[in-house]
C-alpha cells in the first residue's frame, strides 16, 4: 500500500494539488499557506525524484552530484515561488495607487483628489478634533525603523479620546511579519506614547470650540485605529486583533480593502468627463 502512494503517478497528481493550491492561497492573499503549500509540493517532488529506484544504481559519488543538483534546482524553484508572492504583494499593494483611464479622466473633472490611505487617515472623522505628530519608530526586536504617524482623536461631545496610527509598508520581502511587530509594539508602548505627546503639548485645560468639556474631563476609550498599506493576511489581522484585545483594547485594521472601497465611493461621487 506504502509503495502504490509514492509511486510517480500519485505524486504526479498530488504535487499539482499543492502547487495549485499555493496559486490559490497566493491570489487569495494567504500568503503564509501560500508559501506552505509551496514548500510542501516541491519537496515532494524532489524527495520522490531522489528516493527513485532507478537513482539506487548510481555510484556514491554519482548520487552526491545527484542529491547535490536536485536540492539546488529545488531550492531555486521555491525561491521563484518567494518572488512570485512578493510580486503578488506589491502588485495587490500598488491595486489602489494605479490609475485607469476612467479614473484619470474623473479626478481631471472633481476638485476632490483620489484618496489614499494618509489621506483617509486625516480625513476621517471630520467632526472630531485630532492632534497629530510623527515619529521614527523601531519594532520591537527587530531593526525595522518607519516613520510612524501617531494621532490622538480627542471626542468632546463624548468625553473620550481614541488613538490612531498610519504605518507604512516595510521595504523587505517580510514585510508583513514586520509590521505585525510593529503594530504589537504600538499596542503597549505606541498608545502611551500617542496620549503622552498630546498631553504634553495641549495643556489639560483647553477646551473646543467654547464647550465646556477639558481635555482632562476625557477617558481613553481603549480603541485604536491603525491604517496600513502592508499587505497583511486574514491571520495576521486577527493576530493583532487578538493582541489588542488581550492589552484591552479594540482594534480595527485599515488596509488595501479599505482603501479600495473608498475609492469606488469616490469614483462614484466624482463627475465624468464628457466622451
Amino acid at each position: 500500500m506504502g509503495e502504490k502512494l509514492w509511486s510517480w503517478p500519485v505524486v504526479g497528481i498530488v504535487t499539482p494539488i499543492f502547487l495549485a493550491g499555493g496559486i490559490a492561497a497566493m491570489y487569495g492573499d494567504d500568503y503564509k499557506l501560500a508559501i506552505a503549500l509551496y514548500f510542501v509540493g516541491i519537496g515532494l517532488a524532489a524527495a520522490k525524484f531522489l528516493t527513485w529506484e532507478e537513482n539506487k544504481a548510481y555510484s556514491r559519488r554519482k548520487k552526491g552530484w545527484l542529491w547535490a543538483a536536485t536540492v539546488i534546482v529545488a531550492a531555486v524553484v521555491f525561491i521563484a515561488c518567494l518572488y512570485w508572492i512578493r510580486i503578488r504583494g506589491d502588485d495587490v499593494r500598488g491595486l489602489a495607487k494605479q490609475t485607469q483611464p476612467s479614473t484619470t479622466q474623473a479626478s481631471k473633472g472633481s476638485a476632490e483628489p483620489e484618496p489614499t490611505l494618509e489621506s483617509l487617515f486625516q480625513s476621517d472623522f471630520p467632526n472630531v478634533p485630532k492632534y497629530s505628530f510623527k515619529r521614527s519608530l523601531t519594532g520591537r526586536a527587530t531593526n525595522d525603523v518607519r516613520n510612524v504617524t501617531l494621532q490622538v482623536y480627542v471626542d468632546y461631545d463624548a468625553k473620550a479620546d481614541y488613538v490612531g496610527f498610519f504605518v507604512p509598508h516595510a521595504k523587505a520581502a517580510n514585510g508583513g511579519e514586520l509590521t505585525v511587530a510593529l503594530c504589537k509594539w504600538l499596542a503597549t508602548d505606541g498608545v502611551k506614547l500617542a496620549l503622552n505627546d498630546m498631553n504634553s503639548r495641549i495643556t489639560a485645560d483647553q477646551t473646543y470650540q467654547g464647550q465646556r468639556t477639558r481635555l482632562s474631563d476625557l477617558t481613553f476609550s481603549g480603541r485604536v485605529f491603525i491604517y496600513t498599506d502592508e499587505v497583511l493576511t486574514m491571520d495576521q489581522i486577527v493576530e493583532l486583533r487578538k493582541a489588542y484585545k488581550d492589552d484591552g483594547l479594540l482594534l480595527e485594521v485599515r488596509g488595501i480593502d479599505y482603501l479600495v472601497a473608498q475609492i469606488a465611493q469616490w469614483e462614484v461621487r466624482s463627475p465624468k468627463q464628457p466622451q
